[in-house]
């Protein structure tokens, strides 16, 4: 239906209205024509309400009017892109006209060309609101995991399904002698894991390992030393689980 959209805006004005209204009537989301002289043309219920604005004033006006000189100076290379021929998308946060919290939108902007002349583009924007705080609560937790990560006073690591080392937290550099660069080395993989009686611990028996081959199943702790290259054995409990529904 959007594709049609500027195959429409061709017809005649005594049939173009009618037709847009009962197009834009079909989309929750925010669709609008806007004229490559940058004049709005067309705009459905749901983009109206977004800007807060009636259709007798939002027809007709500019991008500049409707969106103001800071933001239109941010989209203003998105809209010369489409005038020029090019389809465009990126996202914006908005402020709400009537004061309450910020909106983020996707916004795609798509030219109506006809005979190699761009005559406007169709605007489709996007709500993305929730996804974008969404996003944002994710990035704040991740970041505070990551802080609670490097300031644990146990080695901890963190493995991919095919043992491969991902991170691991300063406390575990700590106790095996390592830095960033040497785990990213896989030098870790040297260390030779023995028993109280001085025998080897086979990489297969490792709690790691025994973890990913039962995921959910939380392995040890295995008391294991781990012979470190300065000469030095140290001692630890380790412990791990896997964790299928991060996969």
């Amino acid at each position: 239906h959007l594709e049609a959209l500027p195959y429409l805006l061709q017809e005649t004005p005594r049939r173009t209205e009618p037709l847009l209204a009962t197009l834009g009537a079909q989309f929750s989301g925010m669709v609008a024509y806007w004229g490559a002289d940058q004049r709005c043309r067309y705009a459905n219920e749901a983009y109206r309400t977004w800007f807060a604005w009636s259709p007798e004033k939002l027809i007709g006006t500019t991008m500049l009017e409707l969106l103001g000189p800071k933001l239109y100076a941010l989209n203003e290379p998105y809209i010369r892109g489409v005038l020029a021929g090019a389809p465009q998308q990126f996202e914006r946060t908005i402020a709400d006209p009537a004061g309450g919290p910020a909106r983020h939108s996707l916004a795609t902007y798509t030219p109506d060309i006809d005979r190699g002349v761009v005559r406007g583009f169709v605007a489709v924007v996007t709500d993305i609101s929730a996804q974008h705080r969404l996003q944002q609560e994710l990035m704040a937790r991740e970041r505070r995991w990551a802080a609670l990560f490097e300031l644990l006073p146990v080695g901890v690591s963190v493995m991919d399904e095919a043992g491969k080392l991902l991170e691991a937290n300063a406390a575990l550099q700590k106790i095996l002698a390592l830095g960033p660069d040497d785990f990213a080395a896989d030098r870790h993989k040297r260390r030779r894991y023995v028993r109280r009686d001085g025998s080897s611990v086979a990489p297969e028996e490792l709690p790691s390992a025994r973890a990913l081959a039962n995921p959910g199943v939380p392995v040890g702790p295995m008391e294991t030393g781990i012979a470190r290259e300065d000469g030095e054995t140290v001692w630890a409990e380790v412990s791990a689980r896997a964790f299928p529904d991060l996969r």
